[in-house]
């Protein structure tokens, strides 16, 4: 995990959930080239990806495999792609 500042929670406002046997919802922000995901074992947690290209983004919603293709693009690529891991917030 990097220690590397990131934008605060609120800078994704909506995810959308996605249909993956491990990732549960994505969120991005062009703006900050951040993409979130909620994972299927844990949908209390959001881990955020730096420095994730809109092409890159596009790609990962139109895999076959979105799981398969995250873990072989961003995620297995840390330095490219440093994370962190956050609690979501609770809406009122």
């Amino acid at each position: 995990m990097s220690n590397t500042s990131f934008p605060d929670l609120n800078t994704i406002n909506r995810h959308i959930a996605v249909e993956s046997a491990n990732i549960k919802a994505l969120g991005y922000n062009p703006a900050f080239q951040l993409l979130e995901v909620i994972f299927n074992e844990n949908p209390s947690e959001v881990y955020r990806y730096k420095n994730v290209k809109p092409l890159q983004y596009c790609e990962l919603l139109n895999a076959k495999s979105i799981g398969s293709h995250f873990a072989q693009t961003i995620r297995k690529d840390a330095k490219a792609h440093p994370w962190s891991k956050h609690n979501l917030p609770t809406r009122k």
